[in-house]
């Protein structure tokens, strides 16, 4: 498969769905979300820097879903080692600052800085409303953003976090709004790419979160399972974002790129 020089082009606009209709539409930005994912996946086998730095990123996200694992399974049984390891928090998933938490910021660091860049090249605010929503994400991890307000809420914790990842959600969503406004109704591959991204990653860190504080008290295996799948699941959907923020940086080397 050929592989591109540019981003994709503007996909689809209100002006399309009325011409081709809903569900022709639908099909078109479906491929064309299928080719983006298939030339991030290309960009694997480069022998370049981006190529490089992408199978570094697959190494070491599959490094944090192993070590994660392999602590939970030592907790469970009560491993000296492990109970150590993870009282350390250096290589825990879910601490602050932490080397796998590190590793996350830079990822979304990658994500947000092709987001701006995407966003300059095809003049769209929704791409650079992106960039700033993964700069958020940053913030809120690195800050403990939404587990401060949850305990500031007159909720249970889990609740609190919950209503307050749901005021954010409103706001971003209102944010999106603005930008697809700002576009002129239309809306490009990569922001549905990214909002397939930004849902897998709402999953794993705000539904699966909730149902952990709901069930941890079950018994230590549904516990851990949950504990593995919920910050297990968040490193997969950062490292597909970062992923595809890489393959946007290298096919737009600069906004005059892209007429």
């Amino acid at each position: 498969m050929a592989k591109p020089d540019v981003v994709a082009p503007v996909a689809t606009d209100l002006n399309a769905v009325r011409r081709d209709g809903l569900i022709v539409t639908m099909r078109v930005l479906l491929l064309a979300m299928r080719r983006e994912m298939t030339v991030t996946g290309w960009m694997l086998l480069r022998r370049d820097g981006y190529g490089r730095i992408a199978r570094l990123i697959v190494a070491v996200a599959a490094l944090g879903l192993l070590v994660h694992a392999t602590l939970l399974l030592g907790l469970k049984y009560e491993n000296s080692v492990a109970v150590w390891i993870w009282a350390t928090g250096m290589l825990q998933l879910d601490r602050d600052r932490s080397v796998f938490e590190f590793f996350e910021y830079g990822l979304l660091g990658i994500a947000a800085l092709a987001m701006w860049r995407a966003g300059g090249a095809h003049q769209s605010w929704l791409l650079r409303v992106i960039a700033v929503v993964y700069l958020y994400f940053v913030a809120d991890n690195a800050l403990r953003i939404h587990e401060t307000a949850g305990k500031l809420l007159p909720f249970e914790k889990s609740y609190g976090e919950l209503v307050f990842f749901a005021g954010s959600a409103m706001v971003i969503f209102g944010l999106s709004i603005i930008g697809f406004i700002a576009d002129r109704g239309k809306v490009t591959v990569i922001a549905l790419v990214n909002g397939a991204g930004v849902g897998l990653l709402a999953f794993f860190g705000v539904a699966t979160d909730f149902a952990h504080a709901q069930f941890a008290s079950v018994s230590r295996t549904v516990n851990y399972g949950f504990a593995f799948v919920e910050d297990g699941g968040e490193m997969l959907a950062i490292a597909l974002i970062g992923l595809y923020g890489l393959s946007i940086l290298m096919r737009t080397p600069s906004p005059s790129n892209i007429k």
